[in-house]
């Protein structure tokens, strides 16, 4: 497609006017936003092996896209959780329980396999027994025998001998960390808007939008004059890690557990600080 004609496609769905309603979210509705999009490309890279559900879930981002919303979150939760989970700690599933029950019986009927490990402990029994790849654990919390900060303190102490015990390597170093300078960059560069202008372009025929239609659509009238070449060196790449790489998720995840009592304070006041010190410099 020619430039006049992708930006004719682009602009009978696209109104970068309503993505204002965008800095009035608190953070924790922020980061679902910036979460939804991850997932929905995620799942756009796999279209073709999606099970029904997340056919259908992509469907619903692409139809939203084009009736021009912005705001695709809904709640805060993350669609088909039932239990608050992170990407580290999730409440054991049923069909992970199956799972579990399935290999205790598979490694019955082979006793050269089971006497491998003499263990009670499931976690390491399993991976012991080779069955299990292990790079976690299941444990139970009785969560109404102490308080939660009790709970806390109890874990401290434990995942660093649990991690010993099982011979767990160390988690790979991240290479980026989240702060809340991540923030003021995703609303100045209108990195939500991007992410939607390349969804919209992989979902169709892959079309690569110029860099420099791009910045027209998203800056146009913006008091932050980011051109072509601010998108190539920085605006761009980073919508792009954010999409493709699951560091990025991880570390916005981490950076919203960490402070986690800031989550109902809208994320403009939360850049606030550092629009300042950006200003300062």
């Amino acid at each position: 497609m020619k430039r006049s004609e992708i930006r004719k496609a682009i602009e009978v769905w696209f109104d970068i006017d309503r993505y204002d309603a965008i800095e009035q979210l608190t953070l924790q509705q922020f980061y679902v936003e910036v979460e939804r999009r991850i997932l929905a490309y995620k799942m756009l890279q796999k279209r073709d092996t999606l099970p029904p559900l997340n056919r259908l879930l992509l469907d619903d981002y692409r139809n939203k896209i084009l009736r021009g919303e912005v705001l695709f979150s809904g709640d805060t939760s993350t669609q088909g959780h039932e239990l608050a989970r992170t990407y580290a700690v999730v409440p054991v599933t049923c069909s992970n329980a199956q799972l579990y029950a399935k290999s205790l019986t598979l490694l019955a009927t082979h006793p050269e396999t089971s006497q491998k490990s003499q263990s009670e402990y499931l976690s390491e029994y399993l991976k012991e027994s080779g069955i299990k790849s292990l790079s976690s654990i299941t444990v139970d919390i009785f969560l109404q025998e102490a308080s939660t900060e009790d709970i806390i303190e109890h874990l401290k102490v434990l995942i660093p001998q649990w991690k010993k015990q099982l011979k767990m390597n160390a988690p790979a170093v991240r290479e980026y960390r989240f702060g809340k300078s991540t923030f003021r960059k995703i609303i100045e560069y209108r990195l939500i808007p991007m992410m939607d202008l390349i969804f919209w372009g992989a979902d169709n025929d892959g079309i690569k939008i110029p860099l420099s239609l791009m910045s027209s659509l998203l800056h146009e009238d913006s008091d932050n004059d980011r051109d072509e070449g601010m998108l190539k060196a920085t605006d761009y790449p980073l919508a792009m890690a954010f999409l493709t790489d699951e560091s990025y998720l991880k570390s916005l995840e981490d950076y919203m557990m960490e402070n986690n009592y800031l989550k109902d304070i809208p994320v403009s006041e939360h850049v606030k600080d550092d629009k300042k010190k950006k200003a300062v410099k």
